[in-house]
């Protein structure tokens, strides 16, 4: 699990969600999965309008700048 820490597209409030993970050689990836719904989870469309992001795995913390 990682704790990927973002933006809100329409209110700008900070937001936490704990996903699931995996990696790719360095790279982290997380999975947009709603559950099977038809739709993808907020943070999708968070991450889109507010690409800035921190995301904690274990101690450590990565930054992304848009």
């Amino acid at each position: 699990m990682l704790l990927l820490h973002h933006k809100g597209a329409k209110t700008g409030t900070d937001r936490g969600n704990p996903l699931a993970y995996g990696r790719d050689g360095d790279n982290l990836v997380i999975f947009g999965s709603k559950g099977g719904a038809p739709t993808n989870p907020d943070w999708f469309y968070n991450l889109k309008a507010n690409p800035a992001t921190e995301v904690e795995v274990g101690t450590d913390t990565v930054l992304r700048a848009a």
